[in-house]
């Protein structure tokens, strides 16, 4: 299902999307949907996924594409 959320920080290579009740999603580059730039307060849509194991437990942002605003 997807989320939105608002781009955090944002390097061109990874950087973090904050979604509305807070929790925090890594952005990579190569799960960019289209060749847009996304830039830091940016509105965006992605499919959020969790990985763990015993040590570490990470939120990754898949297929994020940026939402355009209307005019």
């Amino acid at each position: 299902m997807k989320e939105i959320g608002k781009v955090k920080d944002y390097n061109g290579y990874y950087g973090t999307i904050v979604n509305e009740e807070g929790k925090e999603y890594i952005l990579l580059n190569k799960e960019l949907v289209d060749n847009e730039p996304v830039g830091i307060y940016d509105a965006v849509s992605y499919v959020p996924e969790s990985y763990s194991n015993d040590e570490v437990e990470e939120n990754i942002a898949r297929f994020v594409k940026k939402i355009e605003k209307k005019r």
